[in-house]
């Protein structure tokens, strides 16, 4: 276990994805966080660099993939 409790072992790509609607504003800082962004139906989803970034971008009204019916797009 690290410092804040999570098992690098048990980590998914998905845990570090967030999406947020087309067409609307995006949290800021989203694009210099983000690793890779594609387009998913009217949500665009952004692979972000670590949980701080995640943190912040839901914070800043992003959701994290994993609380939506979305598929994976990486």
């Amino acid at each position: 276990m690290t410092e804040q409790n999570v098992d690098p072992n048990r980590l998914t790509i998905e845990e570090f994805v967030v999406v947020v609607q087309k067409y609307t504003t995006h949290p800021d800082n989203i694009f210099k966080q983000s690793v890779i962004q594609r387009s998913v139906s009217n949500y665009n989803c952004f692979l972000l660099t670590d949980q701080a970034a995640v943190e912040q971008a839901t914070r800043d009204h992003a959701t994290r993939l994993i609380d939506t019916d979305l598929a994976n797009p990486f």
